[in-house]
C-alpha cells in the first residue's frame, strides 16, 4: 500500500472516530437535524443480506439533489428486493433438496451433494441473474450521472 493511501485511511477512520465518539447533543430537536446531513446504515437484512441506508436529507435539498437521493432509494429497494425474493427462493429450495436426500434414507448431505444443488439452482436462476446486472448497471450509470450534476450544481455556487 502507498504512503498517501495509507495516510488517506488514517484521515478517513479519524474523521470517523470523532464523528462517532462525539456525545450527542442534549437538545434533541438539534440531535435530529445533525443525522440528518449524514447517511446512516443499519443492521444486514435478515433474508437479503444487505445493509439499508438512510439516506440524508438536508434541508437546503436542490431538486438535482432530490433527484438523485431518491434515485439511489428506488436503487436500494429495487436490489433489497430481488436480494430478498432470490435467498428466500434459494433457501426454500435448498430445503426441499435435503428433504428428498434425507427421504431416501441419507443421514446428512455431503458437500459434493450440495455442488450437484448449487449448480442446478444457478443454472435455473442465470437468466435472472443476467436480467439483475443489466438492471444495475443501468440504475448506477443513472445515479452516477445524477451526482455529477449534483456536483456540478454546488461548484456553481460557490
Amino acid at each position: 500500500m502507498t504512503n498517501s493511501l495509507c495516510y488517506q485511511r488514517l484521515k478517513h477512520l479519524r474523521l470517523a472516530e470523532r464523528l462517532y465518539s462525539q456525545a450527542p447533543p442534549s437538545n434533541p430537536k438539534k440531535q435530529d437535524d445533525n443525522w440528518k446531513t449524514i447517511d446512516m446504515v443499519g443492521p444486514p437484512d435478515p433474508v437479503s443480506n444487505l445493509r439499508p441506508v438512510a439516506f440524508a436529507k438536508p434541508q437546503t435539498e436542490t431538486e438535482v439533489e432530490k433527484e438523485f437521493r431518491e434515485a439511489r432509494e428506488a436503487t436500494q429497494e429495487w436490489n433489497n428486493k430481488f436480494w430478498s425474493e432470490h435467498n428466500a427462493r434459494f433457501i426454500a429450495e435448498r430445503k426441499e433438496f435435503q428433504s428428498k436426500l434425507k427421504a431416501e434414507g441419507k443421514e446428512s448431505v455431503t458437500a459434493d451433494e450440495m455442488s450437484v444443488f448449487y449448480k442446478k439452482f444457478l443454472d435455473s436462476n442465470w437468466k435472472n441473474h443476467v436480467n439483475y446486472n443489466y438492471s444495475w448497471y443501468k440504475q448506477n450509470i443513472k445515479i452516477l450521472f445524477l451526482e455529477v450534476r449534483v456536483r456540478l450544481s454546488k461548484m456553481k455556487f460557490k
